[in-house]
């Protein structure tokens, strides 16, 4: 009789649980956003450690729209997947993302300007986004947040009808 009772505590925390997971998965957007914070994040360091402000503010110019859409989008997400700590989640992932940057920089500074010159060049030249997360790809440019592509079979309302449920524990 007591293991039935465990059994089924356990499977109803699942359940509780499981809505809570099935929201921090990110849409392809969402993910492609964080991928675009992390470039942005990356390159803002790469100019204060090289001084190449002139640089990164080209950068800016030329892609701010995609980069103001690619940061509303995370902020989205976060308030999507921890509901109303998500902005205060988004915070701390930003910090930790431009910190985890800079120690990063801090780790090949000998060679931090000179092996990102060329990256600067190409996403100060990148036509579109998409051409800016593909780099960050192909860079390995450092991300602190990796939440999993959502499952296209799992629809958005269900997420979002299962955050009362969360929220009224």
């Amino acid at each position: 009789m007591k293991k039935s009772r465990i059994w089924l505590a356990g499977a109803l925390a699942l359940a509780v649980a499981a809505p809570a997971i099935a929201d921090t998965c990110a849409s392809p957007g969402e993910r492609a956003a964080l991928e675009l914070n992390a470039l942005q994040s990356h390159l803002a360091v790469v100019a204060i450690r090289c001084q190449q402000d002139g640089t990164y503010a080209s950068f800016v110019r030329r892609h701010q729209g995609d980069l103001t859409s690619a940061n509303r989008t995370a902020q989205v997400h976060f308030r999507r997947a921890y509901g109303s700590q998500g902005t205060a989640r988004f915070n701390n992932y930003a910090t930790e993302l431009i910190n985890a940057h800079d120690q990063e920089a801090a780790r090949f500074e000998g060679f931090l300007c000179r092996d990102n010159a060329a990256l600067y060049q190409q996403a100060v030249a990148a036509p579109t986004s998409v051409e800016l997360i593909r780099m960050a790809n192909t860079r390995n440019i450092l991300m602190t947040y990796e939440p999993a592509l959502c499952s296209t079979a799992t629809p958005v309302r269900a997420t979002r009808a299962a955050r009362p449920a969360r929220r009224a524990r």
